[in-house]
């Protein structure tokens, strides 16, 4: 019993991309660059007008 037209190109197609698949991951898992030495994180918070209060609260919690 033949198998289907469909299911033969599936095979093939999967046996011929999934190994290129994988090399490139490994490749570009490699060739990454290291991480820096400092990581800056920072927001956006009011510290003026009416919601000045909101901001340092947010800014207190951010630092803590």
């Amino acid at each position: 019993m033949d198998r289907p037209i469909r299911e033969d190109f599936t095979m093939r197609f999967s046996r011929i991309v999934t190994p290129l698949l994988c090399g490139a991951a490994l490749t570009l898992g490699f060739s990454a660059p290291a991480p820096a030495e400092e990581l800056r994180l920072g927001f956006i918070a009011p510290m003026t007008g009416l919601f000045a209060q909101v901001g340092k609260d947010m800014s207190d919690g951010f630092n803590m």
